[in-house]
């Protein structure tokens, strides 16, 4: 039998990525402050995966490797959680009145724009590009998931 404790003792190639930040390793606030980002985030609905990590590890200064194990862990306990709901939610409700409103001639879109600014800017666009197209919208209306958000015209 060979003795392999030597080759498990050896420092690992440089090459290799660093350990991942433990949770355990960070302050309680920071914890707090990634679980929340990441909840909203999933409760949302809007963003993949891949999507979510992006714009967590933007948000808070933790190693993606952290942030990929509390979104995987998020997701999964939502559609746990999701496969219970019956009938429609309020997202589906949200979603068909936006068509209700867009089939009654007006623009609109859900989960639009990161801040109020660029969302009012580029529904500005899209109502110019209607126009140019012919079409006429009678007003419209966005809404962006902050939970501070609803604009209307």
């Amino acid at each position: 039998m060979r003795d392999l404790s030597a080759a498990r003792s050896a420092p690992a190639p440089a090459s290799e990525p660093p350990p991942a930040t433990p949770a355990a390793s960070i302050s309680s606030e920071l914890l707090a402050k990634l679980r929340d980002e990441v909840s909203w985030r999933v409760d949302g609905g809007y963003d993949a995966r891949d999507r979510i990590i992006e714009r967590v590890v933007a948000s808070v200064a933790l190693p993606p490797e952290l942030v990929a194990r509390e979104v995987e862990a998020q997701l999964a306990a939502h559609a746990q959680a999701e496969a219970t709901w019956r009938g429609l939610t309020d997202a589906d409700k949200l979603a068909r009145a936006f068509a209700a409103l867009q089939g009654d001639g007006l623009l609109t879109r859900a989960n639009f724009g990161q801040t109020q600014d660029d969302a009012t800017e580029a529904i500005d666009q899209e109502r110019a590009q209607a126009k140019a197209a012919g079409q006429h919208p009678r007003g419209w209306v966005y809404g962006r998931r902050n939970g501070r958000s609803a604009n209307t015209r």
